[in-house]
């Protein structure tokens, strides 16, 4: 009952964060001290610095001459690869990206909503007089700027334009027009859409897993007593099961902010955590290099607060571990009665972290009381999540209306027969 795939000892887990476990094995892509110069994208027609990115032909463009720029992508590989290489790799290996938090305001400017608490970041050359909160539209004063700016290896760029990621939203809300509230639909302006970058780790692992646990295969069933008094039994073979093998996770995002970060055993249903993670899956093979001109224009990220701890390490762990769960439950099919798994195991041996900016399109509404709701677009592939607001008039007459008809159709029933 045992599939048994590779075998041996984990290397051992990487040295999170400075500690002294295993120090050796822990490698960097190139110095941990970034440079903190800035690397400017000027136009090549010009040689002005004030470059947009455009997301429909997916290049910078020149605010005065429109030369076009491409996104430049020399150190793409050391961020994302193929499957083989994790196989093959020995140690780990962490990216300047994870570094702690440094101030680096000559990139950009960092401001703190005063209204909803959240951080928007921008570039440092855009015009901050009508800055906006991306989240609950509050007016942005220079007195709120403060020091951040954690510069990620690299970014997914924009895809979806304005008016394409509007129109997602438009479908999106036209099929939950009946119950959702008539304000919220009505209220919905393409221009309020603002492109915003959102913060992940990207994890690249090589892992020993092994899970096990209790199974039954079912022999026969019969039916012991009379018509009234009948009982149903089953004959089953017990088993134990045990299941060893290597797992390679490719490209698996972990989100690196704490305002939707969900930690193992947490409801994501909280907040704007079940929103943001239900828009994925991100594209990683379109990763460029980052440049801070993504941030020119109207757009702006949310740079990463998280570090690569304890707490990182466990959540990496359970998505594996789940990953781990799900490549497992064919190979129990056989157990025709059931199986219960008792003992889940993940033992990282290799793997690759970076940070990335992955693209978004945000739309926020505050009813009268002041409850913000919001609708998230994946930029790439325009996949929507929402937390649309209800109209609670209509959601009662409707369950009334549904409560009404399965009585009538029970009362209905019972005259038939």
């Amino acid at each position: 009952m045992e599939n048994e795939a590779g075998a041996g000892n984990p290397a051992g887990d990487l040295a999170w964060n400075g500690a002294s476990a295993n120090p050796e094995n822990q490698v960097s892509d190139g110095s941990q001290e970034r440079d903190d110069s800035i690397k400017k994208i000027k136009c090549r027609g010009c040689g002005a610095t004030e470059v947009v990115f455009n997301p429909d032909r997916g290049v910078f463009v020149c605010d005065f001459c429109r030369t076009e720029t491409a996104p430049e992508t020399a150190t793409v590989g050391k961020i994302t690869g193929d499957i083989q290489e994790i196989k093959e790799k020995e140690g780990f290996t962490i990216s300047p990206g994870l570094d702690d938090a440094a101030p680096r305001e000559v990139e950009c400017l960092s401001f703190h909503c005063p209204s909803c608490k959240a951080t928007l970041t921008v570039g440092n050359e855009t015009d901050v007089g009508g800055l906006k909160c991306h989240w609950c539209r509050h007016q942005i004063a220079i007195a709120d700027k403060v020091t951040g700016g954690i510069r990620p290896d690299g970014v997914i760029p924009f895809v979806l334009t304005k008016e394409q990621a509007a129109a997602e939203v438009t479908k999106y809300l036209k099929r939950r027009r009946l119950f959702s509230c008539r304000e919220f639909v009505q209220t919905f302006k393409p221009e309020m859409i603002k492109p915003v970058f959102l913060p992940y780790i990207l994890t690249r692992v090589r892992s020993e897993c092994a899970i096990g646990g209790d199974a039954a295969i079912r022999i026969r069933s019969y039916t012991v007593g009379s018509k009234n008094s009948k009982k149903k039994y089953y004959d089953y073979d017990l088993y134990r099961f045990w299941r060893r093998f290597k797992i390679s996770t490719n490209n698996l995002l972990i989100e690196a902010h704490s305002s939707y970060y969900v930690p193992p055993g947490v409801c994501p249903s909280i907040g704007t955590k079940n929103i943001i993670n239900s828009i994925q899956p991100f594209n990683t093979e379109a990763i460029v290099d980052y440049t801070p001109k993504f941030l020119n224009g109207d757009f702006r990220a949310e740079f990463r607060d998280l570090n690569l701890d304890e707490t990182m390490r466990s959540t990496i762990e359970s998505r594996i571990k789940d990953i781990m769960v799900h490549n497992t439950l064919p190979s129990l099919a056989q157990y025709s009665h059931g199986y219960d798994i008792q003992f889940v195991s993940a033992q990282k041996e290799a793997g690759k972290y970076s940070s990335i900016l992955a693209p978004a399109w945000l739309y926020s509404y505050r009813d009268q009381n002041g409850e913000i709701s919001y609708i998230c677009v994946n930029a790439q592939t325009g996949k929507c999540a929402a937390s649309i607001p209800l109209n609670k008039v209509r959601l009662w007459v409707g369950t009334l209306i549904m409560q009404a008809l399965a009585i009538l159709g029970f009362v209905l029933l019972f005259f038939i027969l």
